[in-house]
């Protein structure tokens, strides 16, 4: 436990809520602050976690909790449209809600059309107008034993809130895009931090695709911490697809819980680009019989780029299905972390769970940790898992040369090919190419260019 880190942001709440006071209480009332309250209450009694955590083994969040951080106000948030448009992808139908700084920014989102009964809103809004509703699911299946949870749900004050209707089909994707920026005039030295906080409830047999994204303007530091709660209701299919791009500079850390109900669906895509150290957790659980999850993830890192993926499938009754893909790419002195547990309660006969991860490293000073984990307690079960470390095909690299590409050339496409497998399952095709070139661009810039 960092003592003085943990102060300095029990500090930064009291100062917030000292200064803006009648602001945040209206925001969901007395409900909200309360739940705000216990949960600065129970992130003074964590702390930040230690390495000494087995969870937390191979890393390190000294550099959070050292870091001196502040809430930047809204009169701070003078991005454009121009400085957001390299940032953004069209879709057909396409929602946007834009957030800078953690502050939703009407003037820079769109609107594109929406089913009967869609409730697209920041969250804000929404508890200004439903707070009743929001607080059904609003900090019920995220756990604040995370500290990092308890810290976003204390300083709970925007995000979204997305609820698609029984039998609702989506008309086009929903974009959440989150923008920081460096700090501001007003800020001194200090970083910008947000706690983003995301609601997303699909009632049965309803149909949407999310896209979470986050970027820097400038190459400042910050700190990102995000937490997304999504309730996948009776037949319903939820897709989301999380790219993180931020500056080099930056701390990003995410809890995402997911719990699927009968025959529902929950997909994931987890690209990671940016950051220089990133925390990704996601817990998906299959709460009823044919439910199914599919996490899929990719990581491309170098410098001393520090990634920690950790996802959980909950498999709590008969005849669930999962599948679950990573792979990481580790240059330089980055270090990449796998921990992955598939729990089939003994309730659970007839699940159906596939996990892999390989990482594959083209610097011998890279390192990747991979922990697969299974703990089942049913008996007729179908489970496997599987994870690979290793370093570039030397045969496929000596076939390439021999028809003339150069060494670097060849590089690329070996590597593109194996990140482009994950890549490639993104549902909508203009992220797709706007992903794959920013994995492209970073394999030509830092990784395969001019080695010899």
């Amino acid at each position: 436990m960092n003592t003085t880190g943990t102060e300095s942001h029990v500090s930064l709440f009291e100062t917030l809520f000292s200064d803006h006071a009648n602001e945040l209480k209206a925001v969901g009332g007395a409900a909200v602050h309360e739940l705000r309250n216990q949960a600065l209450g129970r992130f003074a009694e964590l702390g930040f976690p230690s390495v000494r955590q087995e969870a937390w083994k191979y890393t390190n969040v000294r550099a959070i909790a050292r870091g001196v951080y502040s809430i930047a106000p809204r009169s701070q948030n003078g991005v454009t449209a121009e400085q957001i448009a390299p940032h953004l992808f069209e879709s057909e139908g396409i929602t946007r809600l834009v957030f800078v700084n953690g502050h939703y920014r009407p003037d820079l989102s769109s609107a594109g059309p929406i089913a009967p009964g869609m409730k697209i809103r920041s969250l804000e809004d929404a508890l200004a107008d439903d707070a009743d509703n929001v607080l059904e699911h609003l900090g019920r299946h995220a756990s604040t034993e995370n500290p990092f949870t308890a810290l976003n749900t204390a300083f709970l004050r925007d995000g979204a809130v997305l609820h698609f209707p029984k039998g609702c089909e989506a008309p086009g994707p929903i974009h959440l895009r989150f923008i920081t920026t460096d700090g501001g005039a007003g800020s001194g030295d200090d970083a910008h931090v947000s706690h983003p906080r995301l609601l997303v409830i699909a009632d049965e047999g309803s149909k949407a695709t999310v896209v979470e994204s986050y970027a820097t303007i400038g190459e400042g530091a910050h700190f990102t911490n995000v937490v997304g709660e999504f309730v996948i209701g009776a037949n319903a299919d939820l897709q989301l697809c999380r790219v993180q791009s931020e500056s080099d500079n930056a701390f990003h850390v995410s809890d995402t819980t997911a719990t699927v109900a009968r025959d529902g669906r929950f997909t994931s895509h987890v690209i990671t680009l940016g950051g220089a150290l990133t925390r990704n957790a996601i817990t998906a659980t299959l709460d009823d019989e044919n439910a199914e999850c599919t996490l899929n993830g990719l990581y491309l890192l170098s410098g001393r780029q520090h990634l920690d993926n950790n996802t959980a499938i909950e498999h709590r009754k008969p005849n669930g299905r999962s599948w679950e893909v990573y792979k990481g790419i580790l240059d330089d002195k980055s270090t990449g972390v796998f921990r992955g547990l598939i729990h089939v309660f003994e309730d659970a006969q007839k699940t159906d769970a596939k996990q892999s991860n390989a990482n594959l490293l083209l610097s011998k000073d890279a390192t990747a940790n991979s922990k697969p984990q299974l703990e089942i307690y049913a008996d007729d079960v179908k489970c496997t898992h599987g994870a690979t470390i290793g370093q570039m095909d030397e045969a496929a690299l000596f076939y390439l040369r021999s028809r003339g590409l150069p060494l670097d050339r060849a590089k690329q496409m070996l590597v593109g090919a194996f990140a482009h497998e994950v890549s490639a399952e993104l549902p909508i095709e203009s992220l797709r190419e706007l992903v794959d070139a920013r994995l492209d661009a970073k394999l030509r810039a830092n990784i395969v260019a001019d080695r010899a």
